[in-house]
């Protein structure tokens, strides 16, 4: 289980990389099932609508969307990954500290350091427009203007696995050392902040609050520094703007061109079936509303698109579902799908096998008992 974790986590950054695991974890389906010939029902909440995606679009979709279609069925197929298991805390440690220094080693412009960041992890087209931003001078005046993403190169995905890291921390390694705990929600929080990502910002200033701070009494200095980042973090929001970028409402927001590019598909649509069961094949879209989106850049319209509303709100039923059979104080583990709003956790090789491991170690450890019976 950790070893995955390690890969989960610091693998290249290709979708081959993940493609690859697929055969074992079906290998591991396979046995699993013959060993122990149990299995979650809720998953047909996700399987039945996708399947039915498949039947009526399986003429007009590509090999890939074949490709990536297959991999949501396996991870959720798989779900619960394992059974009740405890997960040494060092390897959550060793990602953390991995994405942070390399965040470090970008910021100071360390050039061997760098270099081998990026010969193990190279930068593809999409994230050099992120990679412009990396800056080897600091100083009061330019210091909100970096946006670090680490190994990831691009910042959101980098606040996104932090974030990640910090949930599943709090749910399965709350150790009896607090001090232990408030360093790792410390560091995360400081690694999301370097981002400059600010849905990173508030997603992990939820999680903190709802997995830590609310259930416990910290010292006048624990809570100064959590004012003090919180604070800066703040500072952060106001330079880029006065509102969360992926939230914002403003005409070019990001938040107004996501759902702008959702209504146009909605607009556009002219089959009822497509409505409810999707294309499958997100290439499929053409969108075309203000600067002529290609994409969605959205969770929730990527996966309208290609599984339609019944696949989507199946989705969300398949989560709730799962989130009931935990305990409410669990549930802060959730926060993480608001990334649906902004990036991806479904559509997404590397998001969806973390997410879905973590879930499963997650649900395995803490699922009622009359699951069982």
């Amino acid at each position: 289980m950790g070893i995955s974790i390690l890969l989960a986590f610091l693998l290249p950054h290709t979708s081959m990389q993940f493609q690859l695991v697929n055969p074992l974890l079906f290998l591991f389906l396979l046995y699993s099932f013959w060993k122990s010939r149990t299995w979650q029902p809720i998953v047909l909440l996700v399987l039945v609508p996708v399947i039915l995606s498949i039947l009526f679009n399986f003429q007009n979709a590509s090999l890939k969307a074949f490709q990536s279609t297959f991999t949501i069925l396996l991870y959720f197929a798989c779900f619960p990954f394992v059974g009740p298991i405890r997960i040494r805390k060092f390897y959550l440690i060793f990602c953390l500290a991995y994405i942070f220094i390399s965040q470090i080693v970008y910021l100071l412009g360390i050039p061997s350091l760098t270099a081998f960041y990026d010969m193990v992890y190279p930068i593809s087209e999409d994230d050099l427009s992120y990679y412009g931003h990396i800056q080897n001078s600091i100083g009061y005046s330019n210091v909100f203007n970096f946006r670090l993403g680490g190994i990831y190169h691009n910042p959101n995905q980098c606040a996104r696995y932090l974030t990640m890291l910090m949930a599943f921390f709090l749910s399965v390694n709350h150790p009896k050392n607090v001090r232990e705990v408030i360093y790792f929600i410390l560091i995360s929080y400081v690694g999301v902040l370097l981002t400059g990502s600010r849905t990173g910002f508030v997603i992990a200033s939820l999680i903190a609050y709802f997995g830590f701070l609310r259930h416990n009494r910290l010292s006048g200095l624990v809570r100064f520094m959590v004012v003090a980042i919180a604070f800066f973090g703040f500072l952060n929001i106001l330079q880029g703007g006065t509102s969360l970028r992926a939230l914002d409402i403003d005409s070019t927001g990001s938040a107004n061109l996501k759902w702008s590019t959702f209504m146009y598909y909605i607009h556009t649509e002219k089959s009822t079936l497509s409505y409810l069961i999707g294309h499958l094949d997100i290439s499929l879209f053409n969108g075309g509303y203000g600067r002529v989106m290609d994409t969605f850049d959205s969770e929730y319209g990527e996966l309208i698109f290609r599984f339609g509303f019944i696949g989507f709100f199946c989705f969300l039923i398949f989560y709730w579902s799962v989130a009931k059979r935990l305990p409410k104080s669990q549930w802060f583990f959730f926060i993480i799908l608001l990334w649906m709003i902004s990036s991806t956790i479904v559509a997404s090789y590397r998001a969806l096998f973390i997410f879905m491991l973590f879930l499963s170690v997650v649900y395995s450890n803490h699922y009622k008992s009359k699951d069982n019976s």
